[in-house]
């Protein structure tokens, strides 16, 4: 069996007919792009979420439904969501997940608005401020440093 076949298995036991699915082989990373142009909705896996994959779909713009965890690692698409005003697909427990997901995947609307805006508020967003995001950075370092510093004096 193979990976493909697992997929296509594990979506026909929840009912998803395998007719319905596009498994792909490895691609590069052209074609992983050029390929966000066949999806209208991302699911993120978990508990370990998208990061750069995350910020490509977002960037292609594709919506994507998360699944938070408590962890850094079950929580760095929520976080990229929230930088782009998208927290409602930010979901809390598996049911949430399931069910906003679907809701989603009904409101053409709303993907056809993500289609036109994501790629802009991803780009405006502070994620992608790098030259604001050095500057915090320098003044988290030059604060440690001094408080480094008072405690040796």
């Amino acid at each position: 069996m193979t990976a493909h076949d697992d997929v296509r298995a594990a979506f026909a036991t929840r009912g998803v007919d395998a007719t319905r699915l596009t498994v792909r082989d490895r691609i590069d990373h052209d074609a992983f792009l050029a390929a966000h142009g066949d999806v209208d909705l991302a699911l993120d896996p978990f508990p370990c979420v998208g990061t750069t994959t995350t910020l490509f779909t977002l960037a292609m713009g594709v919506p994507l439904v998360t699944l938070a965890g408590h962890t850094h690692a079950s929580r760095v698409s929520a976080s990229a969501l929230a930088h782009v005003g998208l927290e409602r697909l930010v979901a809390h427990d598996i049911d949430r997940y399931v069910s906003l997901a679907i809701e989603t995947a009904r409101d053409p609307a709303f993907l056809k608005e993500c289609r036109a805006t994501l790629r802009s508020r991803l780009a405006d967003s502070s994620i992608l401020d790098e030259t604001g995001f050095t500057h915090g950075l320098q003044r988290a370092y030059r604060e440690a440093w001094r408080g480094w510093c008072r405690t040796v004096v």
